[in-house]
Formats: structure tokens, sequence, C-alpha cells
């Protein structure tokens, strides 16, 4: 018995599907349920979506057809059925993903904690981390989370698809010049961000995310199973105003983020040879223009990324609740600006990409520098960074 070829939702045998639906939905499903969204409203012309026999659905794109498993007759099967790599591959990224969401937990927990609280919270991280990282000091833990963060990430192709590959490469290129050439200052600016502050954003960025992905599984489950809906039936429409309404949040939380524009200017003034500042833009400074303005001035190539996504009628619009979402535009209604919602979301994920790429390769510096623990700059000095060991009893 072969897959089915679906032609839209109506189609899944939702009996069938009910046999494997899991407790946690991983991101490898969701971008099946989006791919077979695309089949049925006709956007992907070259993609095909079926169902197992055993009930899984599966999505086959024009280049992925002949790499699909087969049984003895030749007839395709499921990652599942035919013991493909990913099906064990997805099944390792939940286990792990289940784990990560809980060490999060706690190392929010330990951050935030008083000194009489602290051991019993590493000891349960520890329990957690189990066989993904092993630690006896605070940095081991912190350097065993940034790779299980970065490997959970690439596993479920988390990247960053606003920023131009021109852009990457020019911040790797800051990076690369400020480590080789002014060590010092650079171990001072990826050490500088304040941890609480930063995982605030982090939070903000997980909720929002997550609040676009609740709203698309209950769409989506709703499509396949006997999933009760809330109120009334969502529509792909009401779930893209959603992401908008959930991304001008993210928005306004990124654009008036001070890091956002000090570590950018402190990784450009160190590449330069400059040494590090707490504030290299001055607190008296608050119109985000004249930051971006400053910006631009040290690097006119980092400038253009933040004019790309700075949108100043967007941040006093949703700041000042003076906005409307109408027939595709983002509206200011004090003003005479409109701007369409795909062009609204496109500088909103340049804005996220930004960020999301700078935090990620200081966090990748910090993890680097705490592992090596030794370094011996050009001028003949020795940098030690220790972290805190951890009682005998832990």
């Amino acid at each position: 018995m072969a897959m089915v070829k679906l032609n839209s939702w109506d189609e899944v045998n939702k009996a069938l599907f009910r046999r494997h639906m899991p407790a946690i939905i991983s991101a490898n499903e969701m971008l099946v349920f989006r791919k077979m969204e695309q089949v049925f409203s006709g956007k992907d012309k070259d993609g095909e979506a079926h169902q197992c026999f055993c009930g899984d659905l599966v999505y086959s794109g024009k280049e992925m057809k002949e790499k699909v498993p087969k049984d003895w007759l030749g007839n395709p099967l499921c990652p599942r059925c035919g013991n493909a790599p990913e099906a064990y591959e997805d099944s390792e990224w939940r286990r792990k993903f289940n784990k990560f969401v809980k060490i999060t937990d706690a190392l929010d927990r330990f951050e935030k904690s008083d000194p009489s609280e602290t051991l019993a919270i590493l000891k349960e991280i520890n329990t957690l981390s189990g066989d993904l990282f092993k630690f006896s000091t605070t940095d081991e833990m912190y350097v065993g989370y940034h790779k299980l963060m970065t490997e959970l990430r690439e596993d479920a192709k988390e990247f960053t698809p606003s920023l131009k590959d021109e852009w990457r490469a020019l911040i790797d290129r800051l990076f690369e010049k400020a480590k080789r050439e002014n060590f010092e200052e650079f171990i001072k600016f990826i050490f500088s961000p304040d941890p609480l502050q930063i995982r605030q954003v982090e939070d903000t960025i997980r909720e929002s995310q997550r609040a676009i992905v609740r709203a698309e599984k209950d769409y989506f489950l709703s499509k396949v199973s006997d999933y009760p809906i809330f109120v009334s039936p969502l529509t792909i429409e009401t779930i893209e105003e959603s992401r908008i309404r959930f991304s001008l949040l993210l928005y306004s939380h990124l654009i008036e983020l001070d890091a956002l524009y000090n570590l950018t200017m402190n990784v450009i003034r160190v590449s330069n040879g400059k040494k590090f500042e707490e504030t290299p833009i001055p607190k008296s400074i608050k119109h985000l223009g004249k930051k971006i303005y400053l910006i631009a001035d040290e690097n006119p190539q980092i400038g253009t990324i933040f004019e790309e996504f700075w949108v100043r009628q967007v941040r006093n619009a949703f700041a000042h609740s003076k906005y409307k979402i109408e027939k595709g535009f983002f509206i200011k209604t004090d003003e005479n600006f409109e701007i369409p919602l795909a062009n609204l979301q496109a500088k909103i994920d340049l804005c996220s990409s930004y960020w999301r790429y700078l935090h990620s390769k200081i966090g990748k510096e910090q993890a680097f520098a705490l592992e090596k623990k030794v370094f011996h700059t050009k001028d003949g000095n020795t940098i030690v960074i220790s972290g805190q060991k951890l009682p005998s009893d832990f």
C-alpha cells in the first residue's frame, strides 16, 4: 500500500494521522505543514503532498522526489516507514530540544537566584544536561549550553535569510579584524553585553515567534485532526495579520535596544584599532536616527543595513498607537504614510536577523574564549579567562 497524493486538506485521513500525532511538534513537521499549505493554495506548482499508509504526512519537492525511500515494489514511503536517516534525526532533535527548553529555564533561574539557591539549580542543570554536555565550572556550563543551542539551530534550519551574504561577510570581517589586531579590546567587547538584558530581549524574540507558531499550529492541527478550535476557525489571512502585529512588538523592542547600537559601534571601533567603550554612543543621544547616523559615519556599509530596516513612521505609529492594518497595508493614522505589509515584514525580519547574527557571533566568541581560557597577545601580554569552580559536593 503506497502513499496517497493529496490535493487539499479535506483529503487528509485524520484517523490515520492521529496514530502518530506527537506531543511536541518539531520544526521539521511545521515546515511540512507550511509546504503543504503552499501546495494546496497553488503557490507551489512543483511540490506534492502525500499521506503514507502509516498516517504520516509528507511533502516532496521537485528535487526530493527521487530521494524519497521506496518499498520493494518501488512505491514511495514516508521517512518513518522507510527508516530514512531524517526520521531518526528528527526524533533526536525533539529529544534534545525538550531538554534544551528545561535547561534554558533553569539557567534563567540560576542567573536571577540568591547565593543560597545557586548550588541546587546548578545540580538541576547538571542532571538535565546529562549526555548532552558535562561541566565542572560555570564557564564550561555556558560553553556546553551555547554549543547545544548552535546545534539545535542548525538542525532546525534556523538561519538569517534576511541578511544578505555580503552583509554577513561584512560582520564576519569586522569580528576577525578586531580579534586579530586589537585582541585585548576585543575580549572586553565580547564580554560587555548585560546577560540579563540580553536574555530579556531573547525572551521577547522567542515569545513573539512562539505566538505565531502557536497560531499556525492551531490552524494546521484543525486541518489534520479533530483538534478543537477557539471561538472561530483560523485562516491564513488572520495568521498573517497576527504575524505582523507580533513582529511590530519585536521591532519596537529591538529598535529601542541600546545594545543594538552600542555593540555595533564597539565592534566597528575595536576593528579600527580603537578602545572599547561602555557607552560608545552617548546616553544623551535619544533620537534613533541620530544613532544610526553616527554608526553610518563610522562604517557606511553597516550604516546601510540600519538604514534599510529603520522606518521612523512605523516606530512612531506603533509607539503611540496611531496605526491600522488594512487591505495589506500598515497605515499611520495621523500622517500620510503607508507601507505594504510584505515590505514592512521584510524590514522587521532584517532588523531581527541583524540582531540575531550579531548576538550569535558574540556568543560564539565568548564560548571560544571560555573554552581556550589562556591567550597570548602580539604585544606579549597574557590574558587568562577563568570561571567559577563549582563546589566539591557538586
